[in-house]
This record gives C-alpha cells, structure tokens and sequence, in this order.
C-alpha cells in the first residue's frame, strides 16, 4: 500500500522544519503512532496502534539537510518506509509532502486492503498544523538558528574532512608543478646556449 499526501503551510521553511526535524512530533502527522522512542542514533521505536493490539515498530531514520528531507524504514517485521520532504514557496509557505509504502501486516490487513478498506497508520496533517498555528513563532524566522543534530553533525565533520582533503590535494599538485618547472628551467637555458651559433671575426 503506498500513499502521497502533501499540503501548503503558510509559514517559512525554517520554521516547519524545525519542527518536524524531531522525529518524535511525526505522531501529529501519522496517524496510530501513539508514540515514539528513540533507542539509539538514526534509531527509534514507534507504538502503533493495530485494532486493540499496541504494536513496538523499530524504525531506522536518515536525515538529509540539503535536501530538506528525512526518510525511515522499519528494520523488523513486515516493510514500512517513507519520506518526509519539505520545498519553501517564496519565502513564506512550506510545501511538506509525506510518501509512505507498506506491506500489510496480517492476513486480515491484507484481505482488508484488497476489498478497498485501507486499514493501518495513515497520514493526517490535521494534528500537525493545529499545533504549528499554537506555538510560539519568531520574529525573523529566517534567520533562526537550527537545532543541529548528530546526523547534521557527522555531515558537517565529513564535509570538512573532504574540503580540507581536496584543498591538500590541490597544494601537493602545485608543489608538484613548480618542482618539475624548477627543474626544467636550466636544463632549457643550457639547450638554448648550445643552440645559439658563436660568431668569430677573422
């Protein structure tokens, strides 16, 4: 079962995500979370409601700042994954687009869902934007700073790594040229003494 929901919020980018960055507000968009735990590093618990069973779901979360998306996979169990996508609108509206794909997690879901009864979480950004419409907002919210995360971290460590790689890279380059052309320079002015013809006067 796969599913595509998006909608336009009226408020900057900066704002929506830093909100929906922490994983454990997606309950106000997903429907049947009651709640989540995170357990380690990219690694978190849902408790989903299926009927009147409350289900433990471990999940596996990647964030990709650059992108303004985060996606999540279940690690056990039946496959449940999905994406989290935001797009700015001229400043002062965020497209958030949510995309899940989910395989039914029993026989009765699955003849369930071929009789057109879409049974399991669901998302429903009700929730979400009335509490967005609650708190608190800053003045400049473009210029707010960002809660820096361990993954936003580890991207920022490993792409300093990779600038300072490149730029010694470029220096032992240059140090190569200059050494060669170093070298070349007498053997070419000895070239072009022998070359140059002597005139004797008799």
């Amino acid at each position: 079962m796969r599913e595509q929901r998006a909608i336009v919020i009226p408020l900057p980018l900066s704002v929506v995500e830093s909100n929906v960055w922490d994983v454990a507000t997606w309950n106000r968009f997903l429907s049947d979370v009651e709640w989540i735990d995170r357990q380690a590093d990219e690694q978190f618990v849902f408790g989903v409601r299926n009927g009147r069973r409350l289900q433990d779901v471990p999940l596996a979360v990647q964030w990709y700042p650059h992108d303004h998306r985060m996606t999540w996979r279940q690690t056990q169990g039946p496959l449940w994954r999905g994406e989290v996508r935001m797009t700015a609108l001229n400043g002062r509206r965020t497209r958030l687009g949510v995309e899940t794909e989910a395989h039914p997690r029993s026989f009765v879901d699955n003849v369930a869902e071929l009789l057109g009864d879409r049974r399991g979480i669901r998302v429903d950004f009700g929730p979400l934007v009335d509490w967005l419409e609650r708190i608190p907002q800053p003045f400049n919210p473009a210029r707010m700073e960002q809660r820096p995360s361990a993954a936003n971290l580890r991207a920022a460590r490993v792409d300093e790594y990779l600038a300072r790689t490149a730029a010694a890279e470029a220096q032992a380059a240059q140090d190569a040229a200059r050494a060669l052309a170093a070298a070349a320079t007498p053997l070419a002015h000895g070239e072009a003494a022998d070359a140059v013809p002597v005139l004797t006067h008799h």
